[in-house]
């Protein structure tokens, strides 16, 4: 049986006749043996949890401990926030799957497709973060190995601060502008929007 259904997509695919754009997705394109796992909602949020926890401990140790006070881990506090920040976007994604499915949120699409939007606002925030935050854990790793007599002279807490705060900088400003440009409907976009519609 699963033989003649791949044999049937190999023959639609290739005929000749068909268009492109004609769909074909009756047909499972992907024939396989395995069984399919589904995961619950709740053993994801335990994760993202579990994630907000673990880098809400790295940040809490190095604020009480004071010889943690130095520029590697502030960037080590850097990549905390930015990994926190990636589990509390799961950690809320995962509510709003878990209310939608009990029925306590009704789900319009247009509430469904900002709460998506700021959700993936929230995702390429903490992957710039994170990118950022090893970039400038590495170049500090690269200080401190080839210029290790005059580290802390290159290396001070008030560089590394405001290394941080200039990466915060690259690191936001791009997601804000495309949030903005998502979110906020420009004039000329509903006008190409209407003018589709009528056609």
């Amino acid at each position: 049986m699963r033989t003649d259904r791949a044999s049937e997509i190999i023959r639609l695919v290739g005929q000749k006749n068909i268009h492109p754009a004609e769909n074909i997705s009756e047909l499972p394109v992907n024939i396989t043996d395995c069984t399919q796992i589904i995961m619950p909602e709740e053993v994801f949020f335990t994760i993202a949890l579990l994630g907000i926890v673990e880098n809400l401990l790295v940040l809490i140790a190095v604020w009480k401990k004071k010889n943690l006070h130095s520029p590697m881990y502030v960037f080590i506090c850097s990549l905390a926030v930015s990994d926190m920040l990636g589990s509390l976007y799961k950690t809320l994604e995962n509510i709003f799957i878990i209310l939608c499915k009990k029925r306590y949120l009704i789900c319009r699409e247009d509430f469904e497709k900002m709460v998506d939007d700021i959700i993936d606002f929230m995702f390429i925030l903490s992957l710039l973060g994170s990118i950022f935050s090893l970039s400038a854990i590495a170049a500090d790793r690269y200080i401190t190995i080839f210029y290790a007599l005059r580290y802390h002279k290159i290396m001070t807490l008030q560089r590394a601060l405001i290394i941080l705060v200039n990466l915060l900088w690259l690191e936001i400003i791009p997601p804000v502008f495309l949030l903005y440009c998502i979110l906020i409907p420009s004039p000329d976009r509903e006008t190409k929007l209407a003018r589709m519609r009528r056609k």
